[in-house]
């Protein structure tokens, strides 16, 4: 009976639904436009006959959006991502006009596609003639975004492929995506009486793809050991299809209060959900995470939180390797020997020891210095996170999509903030007045 009242507990927090094609609600084929700070870039690569091939980053972003119309700005990218040319702003107006090019026919075949590192479901649309043939996949949840497109001609091709996309809202399943990341709670239950009994439910993502996660529920006893015959539940989490967790909204019987709570050695910034026979703590920045439940006879508080991250992992594996592109700029202008590399790669691994090179490189690749060091390597035992509330987002670079650790330090003249996966800085930009410096990742192999 014990454990069946700890799964019950689970539930609320843990289980997703999929949305059937019957209850799906109609999607405004414009919505890509209607949200402020929404984000894309895509890659557009154009050949023509007798031509060596042209390739273009794309960034655009939705910066001011009316009842009629939006603005979207676009900017011109280099191949590591950042600035190469000047922003221009366009007004689009949400007439009939641009509501058609966006929608897709009522018949138009539906697939899976990987873009942006993440999967999207897209509708095909196709367009032969004589001349040309094009294929355009539109994703579903946003008609206007496209993710792929092939056009071609009899001396033309071009491609374009959509490689980072910032939705403009925080991630609904930032919780579960990171296989490792694990979070334990404590269950008080029959306080009232003569006996209580105290167990404990461990949550593990034990896979987690760009698709979705897979999340094992288990229990453990008293002494933190496995329950015996407990095999656990697992539970299966699309990232397309599933309904996130959303913050409760205040009712007649409930209200729903901001604020801070410390469980688990670690401050967070937490969304109080209290009714009359019991109250919930969520935490505000890692969407479906209970942090305490108090009901009149038991409580589940959280006890243990890891976040998947291991800072280690760089070094346990030989052939591991990162470049980072460093470009400095001085009063808003970038100067020309402003921009170099650094490379590192593990070059020799024992069960004690790594080995690494740490080179520096020019804007053209050539090495300018290079040194080997070594790393003495421990257990790969991950701790429970301590102190300040992790908070995880989701970046996009050259090298790919990373779910790193935010680190923000800012002084009354600096402001220094850092994305860290695995305990590799992939991004960094220190800003101060009259000058910018701007770190990011353009090449990484972690195993």
């Amino acid at each position: 009976m014990r454990y069946l009242l700890c799964a019950l507990l689970v539930l609320p927090f843990c289980l997703v639904t999929s949305t059937t094609a019957q209850d799906a609600p109609e999607v405004d084929v414009l919505n890509l436009y209607k949200l402020v700070g929404r984000s894309w870039t895509s890659r557009v690569v154009t050949w023509n006959r007798g031509k060596p091939a042209q390739t273009e980053y794309r960034k655009q972003e939705v910066t001011l959006v009316h009842d009629d119309l939006c603005t979207v700005k676009t900017s011109l990218l280099d191949k590591d991502g950042f600035l190469s040319g000047g922003d221009q702003a366009r007004d689009l107006r949400f007439n009939d006009e641009l509501k058609a090019a966006s929608t897709p026919a009522k018949d138009a075949p539906k697939s899976r596609v990987a873009a942006a590192g993440a999967s999207f479901e897209c509708t095909l649309s196709e367009f032969t003639s004589a001349a040309s043939h094009e294929q355009t996949w539109r994703s579903t949840k946003f008609p206007a975004l496209i993710v792929r497109q092939r056009i071609v001609r009899a001396d033309y091709v071009q491609t374009l492929d959509l490689l980072s996309f910032n939705e403009g809202v925080p991630d609904a399943w930032t919780l579960y995506r990171m296989a490792g990341r694990k979070w334990v709670y404590r269950v008080n239950e029959e306080l009232k009486g003569p006996n209580p009994k105290t167990g404990y439910l461990v949550h593990e993502v034990v896979e987690s793809t760009i698709e979705g996660a897979k999340v094992k529920v288990s229990h453990l006893d008293k002494e933190k050991k496995p329950v015996e015959g407990d095999v656990g539940d697992t539970i299966t989490i699309d990232f397309e299809k599933s309904t996130p967790w959303k913050k409760p909204e205040k009712a007649k019987d409930q209200d729903v209060i901001e604020g801070t709570l410390n469980v688990a050695r670690i401050k967070w910034s937490s969304i109080e959900v209290r009714g009359s026979n019991q109250s919930e703590f969520y935490s505000k920045h890692w969407p479906g995470l209970l942090l305490k439940r108090t009901l009149s006879n038991s409580e589940m508080v959280l006890e243990e939180f890891y976040t998947g991250h291991d800072e280690m992992k760089f070094y346990r594996t030989k052939g591991n390797l990162f470049t980072l592109r460093n470009t400095y700029r001085f009063g808003g202008r970038r100067m020309g020997d402003s921009t170099s590399y650094q490379r590192m790669e593990v070059t020799a691994v024992t069960e004690t020891q790594s080995t690494y090179r740490n080179s520096s490189l020019d804007q053209t690749g050539r090495q300018m210095y290079a040194q080997e060091s070594t790393m003495p390597l421990n257990k790969a035992t991950l701790r429970p996170h301590a102190g300040d509330e992790p908070i995880e987002e989701r970046i996009f670079t050259s090298a790919g999509t990373f779910q790193c650790l935010k680190q923000s330090r800012d002084s009354k003249d600096n402001k220094h903030t850092m994305w860290m996966h695995h305990g590799l800085t992939l991004r960094m930009l220190n800003e101060a007045e009259g000058y910018n410096m701007q770190q990011e990742v353009t090449e990484l192999k972690l195993q």
